[in-house]
């Protein structure tokens, strides 16, 4: 059976595994086709050309972090071309994630008093995609946290994000057409749980997106439990617009196979493979040939 996964990190941004493991574990464990969505950032790219890559597709991917309306989201691009736009967007991306991790270590002395060392800052902030869990893993690593998940929870989304604005949604909108690229909303349960909404007004948020330009939504995520995913599936075919899943891959919390392919449902601790039947994206991917070649 042919494996798949549309939403894997990489150590382009904040993942643990570098291009040419994911490719080599794809490889391995019989996937046919993979994108690696990195936040921001699309170094992977060159480097997946460079590969071999046997009999894997990879879809040229990013995860763009864009402002839309009141919220923050994060929207999976897919199908692009390399071009001085996306160039200039991911540019501006990376000051953004900039200024507000100096935002965040600045919170963090404010009202917590919690302080790092100068080396340990000048690292983070001299990487190229600095982001909110190279905050969370500072914390660990000092002993305010036990894991990730507890930095998050204890101090991370307590923070308030910097005044510096991420690229617009009716930017990245626009990028896309002109290229024939395909926008997919990322993990939709995330921005109910981080601004704390009823379902109906998430569900409303969808409807203006998908009005605005956006060409379908990721309706299959480790993030969420199986009523929700479903949920989601009956909602994208209600609206006929395209249905995307992955794992979203960072790191081997996830034991078993890697979480790479899977599903995770951290309360149960069972893994569930993602239904390729059900993900009409994948369908344009292989009649429109979408991967690198």
């Amino acid at each position: 059976m042919e494996n798949f996964d549309l939403h894997i990190h990489s150590t382009c941004s904040d993942g643990e595994k570098s291009v040419s493991e994911i490719i080599g574990y794809a490889k391995d464990n019989n996937f046919k086709y993979i994108s690696i969505t990195d936040h921001d950032n699309i170094d992977c790219i060159e480097e997946i050309k460079k590969s071999n890559l046997g009999k894997v597709k990879c879809i040229p991917g990013v995860e763009l972090s864009v402002s839309y309306k009141m919220y923050d989201i994060h929207v999976l691009y897919y199908g692009f071309r390399k071009t001085k736009e996306l160039k200039k967007i991911i540019d501006y991306q990376q000051k953004v994630r900039l200024s507000k991790t100096k935002n965040y270590i600045s919170q963090l002395k404010l009202k917590y008093d919690i302080e790092f060392s100068e080396k340990q800052i000048n690292e983070i902030l001299n990487k190229k995609n600095v982001g909110k869990n190279d905050i969370a893993r500072l914390l660990v690593n000092n002993g305010y946290a036990i894991n990730r998940r507890e930095a998050f929870e204890k101090f991370i989304i307590k923070l308030t994000p910097s005044n510096m604005k991420k690229i617009d949604f009716d930017s990245v909108v626009k990028m896309a057409r002109k290229e024939n690229g395909i926008l997919i909303l990322a993990h939709p349960y995330e921005i109910l749980k981080e601004y704390n909404l009823k379902v109906k007004e998430l569900y409303k948020i969808m409807d203006d997106l998908i009005e605005d330009g956006c060409d379908g939504i990721e309706v299959f995520h480790s993030n969420c439990n199986l009523d929700e995913c479903n949920s989601l599936y009956e909602y994208a075919l209600s609206k006929r617009i395209l249905t995307s899943a992955g794992s979203d891959f960072h790191r081997n919390e996830q034991k078993m196979n890697d979480g790479i392919g899977f599903l995770y449902n951290v309360s149960s601790k069972k893994y569930k493979k993602i239904d390729k039947e059900k993900i009409s994206f994948l369908k344009k991917v292989i009649d429109d040939k979408l991967w690198i070649s």
